[in-house]
């Protein structure tokens, strides 16, 4: 007894176009829209930081709900949590500012009017106080702006604060360009300070 054979086509079709952005739904955009505006109007803030002579007025709940430093400080029996009022001494004015505003807004804004020093300040902020979110994307951004001149301190600031997205781009980077970089004096001054880094990207340059 035969059989016949029957062939089937299936059509595959794949949406290779990707998905840009998520839609915020109009509660969500309801709460975002207050909570910008607290931080626009600084309407009912109470906690002040000062930088160099300049006044940041902020929300405790909103920083202790984005920073798990500045929640351990407000949480805990400092001067800070009684007098709500902190020196802030190791970044300017713009750059804090722009860290309390991410914690409000989720957006750094890192393409528009800031400086590769400033993200990298900003990186630094990010890290000091635990914004993780804001610490890599200012790792992502100063990853795709690396050129001979910056890498060799990128890979510092990678190593000094424990960023392993910007240490990984740099150290390929460097690998990519070993030859132009490392006859740099800024190399040198990595060679003699941060050995370890140093015998990291060698290890790189020789495919290990």
């Amino acid at each position: 007894m035969a059989f016949g054979s029957t062939q089937t086509t299936f059509n595959i079709l794949i949406h290779l176009t990707p998905v840009l952005a998520f839609p915020v739904s109009k509660g969500a955009k309801h709460v975002l829209d207050h909570i910008l505006n607290l931080w626009k109007t600084k309407m009912l803030s109470d906690v002040t930081f000062r930088c160099h002579g300049k006044e940041i007025k902020a929300h405790v709940m909103i920083l202790a709900s984005c920073s798990p430093v500045l929640a351990a400080m407000f949480n805990n029996d400092f001067k800070e949590s009684q007098e709500r009022i902190v020196e802030i001494k190791d970044f300017t004015p713009a750059i804090f500012s722009r860290l309390l505003c991410f914690m409000y807004t989720g957006d750094a804004s890192l393409e528009t009017d800031l400086t590769e020093e400033d993200v990298a300040k900003l990186l630094i902020a990010a890290d000091k106080y635990n914004v993780d979110n804001l610490k890599e994307e200012c790792a992502l951004h100063l990853s795709r702006n690396l050129d001979v001149e910056n890498a060799a301190h990128f890979l510092t600031l990678a190593h000094l604060h424990n960023s392993a997205v910007l240490q990984e781009s740099t150290l390929e980077f460097i690998s990519e360009n070993a030859k132009a970089i490392c006859s740099r004096k800024d190399w040198m001054d990595v060679i003699k300070d941060y050995p370890e880094l140093c015998f990291r990207a060698m290890q790189r340059m020789c495919g290990q």
